[in-house]
């Protein structure tokens, strides 16, 4: 599977520095508009920041601070962090390793978004939308298509209507995307294994340790 059709699904999606407000939505909003709204709101104001700071680390702080505000709030990356780490090892770890550990997964997200943003050109009606599969009231599914170089491929969006756990003291629920398919393969799931051994060999700190270090290099690298 090809990650960085997963990264660019999620920017072309939720990146949107103009509709800060925006960045939260209820449920009462089907997910099918809102992921349609937002992302030719996104690529249009995109293309637009990007004629204006052409001086490359502004563009880099620009895009990590929006990135940072905006993807976030729309990412239960706390949700996904306890199904990558397991229900046993998130239960009997301590609470500052649990902090540390979703601070560095949301961290490493960021920097993958940014930089994946800042290296491709985004066209509008980059993805064509259809309407949600509701598995109950609280979760739904949005499939979309995206035309690769050789084949068309099939986005799906997973999204549950929860308490948001990034943005405090919203008074509604929202929408939150906890993983994302492509053709059928979840990327939380390909994360859930590629971990694992880490997990079972040094638990959640050992994982964390790991991620930082992934994390460092790629900053000494300046990528």
């Amino acid at each position: 599977m090809k990650i960085a059709k997963i990264i660019l699904a999620l920017v072309v999606i939720i990146f949107n520095a103009d509709i800060i407000g925006a960045t939260t939505y209820k449920c009462t909003i089907p997910a099918t508009t809102m992921l349609e709204e937002i992302s030719n709101n996104l690529i249009k104001d995109y293309n637009q920041k990007k004629a204006v700071l052409k001086d490359k680390k502004a563009l880099k702080s620009y895009a990590l601070e929006v990135t940072e505000t905006t993807i976030m709030p729309s990412l239960d990356a706390e949700y996904m962090a306890k199904q990558v780490i397991g229900r046993y090892h998130w239960n009997n770890s301590k609470q500052n390793d649990r902090d540390a550990f979703v601070a560095t997964y949301k961290k490493i997200l960021t920097d993958e978004y940014t930089n994946f943003l800042l290296s491709n050109q985004t066209k509008e009606n980059l993805l064509k939308f259809y309407p949600s599969r509701k598995k109950s009231t609280e979760h739904t599914v949005v499939f979309a298509t995206i035309n690769g170089k050789k084949k068309k491929t099939t986005i799906g969006f997973y999204l549950h209507c929860v308490d948001n756990t990034v943005v405090e003291n919203i008074p509604y629920k929202t929408w939150m995307i906890y993983d994302i398919s492509v053709d059928n393969i979840s990327l939380l799931d390909q994360f859930k294994a590629t971990a694992s051994s880490t997990v079972r060999n040094s638990g959640m700190p050992g994982l964390t340790r790991k991620m930082k270090e992934y994390y460092q290099e790629k900053v000494k690298k300046g990528k």
